[in-house]
């Protein structure tokens, strides 16, 4: 079928048809609705050129349909369209995230009054009438900005789900005095991903970015990887790029807390941090200037 990860079915509540994104000339766009008996395709979704919809989900009375858009890459948020009672679009559809992020698994409750969905480790519950509160209902696990996609039954009120693990330890290399390298010898290891390390100008500590608390967060250590405390810590999507002042005294690092990644700055021996970039562009990977007067960065603005 192609684009596999968008591909995704739901049933009408009366199961006559199928709401479905499936290749239409050689691509994916909008969703479509398949007669079960005759084969039949109907449009059901129109999203701008260049975008697509996927993972549909109808609401229990049939009125309704979630879905994802698609808008570039892996940005993608949650829409709502109205059905008529026959199953057609009624109306426009209605943005309800503005998240641009990996948003998977819309999923309606059984009483059709909230959507369920995954994002950035978190499972979240959302009131179409008031998409802009959503909250956070439990944290899944694993890997801290995975979206896992995860099944809810009606009957029992369980949900099945997937959680991806995925273990990243962080090596030191030993050069002798001849100019010589020595085997690699593991330094930071966890159960959780340890990586982005950056040495103290003395030499001294080691920054690096890890989920081993459960969250992604930035930790402090010896210079042996011993004596490992947490800095900072983000509730969704990981943060990371800890870089040392040259003086030692401030670490900066990107985080996505408010939006897309910004550039913070906090004291390393801790306190509170200062967000010197806006939310208007995906700002990362921090590394300041010799003299400690800049901190240069990647963008997309």
């Amino acid at each position: 079928l192609g684009h596999t990860a968008n591909f995704a079915s739901a049933w009408s509540p009366d199961s006559r048809w199928l709401a479905v994104a499936l290749p239409s000339d050689g691509s994916i766009s909008g969703l479509e609705r398949i007669f079960v008996e005759t084969g039949e395709r109907k449009p059901l979704t129109e999203p701008p050129e260049g975008q697509r919809d996927g993972q549909p989900s109808i609401s229990p009375d049939g009125s309704a349909i979630v879905f994802l858009r698609h808008i570039s890459g892996n940005d993608r948020d949650l829409y709502w369209q109205p059905l008529s009672e026959n199953g057609e679009p009624s109306g426009t559809a209605k943005r309800l995230t503005f998240i641009r992020n990996t948003v998977s698994s819309p999923t309606w409750t059984a009483d059709g009054r909230r959507i369920l969905y995954s994002l950035q480790g978190h499972l979240w519950e959302l009131d179409p009438e008031a998409p802009d509160q959503s909250v956070k209902v439990l944290a899944w696990g694993g890997i801290p900005d995975a979206s896992p996609r995860f099944a809810l039954s009606h009957s029992t009120g369980r949900i099945a789900f997937e959680q991806a693990i995925r273990i990243t330890d962080i090596y030191r290399i030993d050069r002798s005095e001849g100019g010589t390298f020595g085997a690699p010898i593991r330094l930071i290891a966890s159960n959780s991903m340890d990586v982005h390390p950056d040495i103290h100008p003395t030499g001294e500590k080691i920054a690096f970015a890890s989920g081993r608390s459960g969250f992604p967060a930035i930790w402090i250590c010896d210079a042996d990887g011993s004596n490992p405390y947490q800095l900072v810590s983000f509730s969704g999507r990981p943060g990371g790029g800890p870089s040392w002042s040259p003086d030692g005294n401030e670490i900066a690092y990107d985080s996505w807390e408010t939006g897309p990644n910004s550039i913070y700055v906090i004291p390393a021996a801790g306190g509170q941090a200062r967000k010197l970039t806006d939310d208007s562009a995906r700002d990362a990977a921090p590394s300041w200037s010799r003299d400690g007067k800049w901190i240069y960065f990647t963008s997309n603005r």
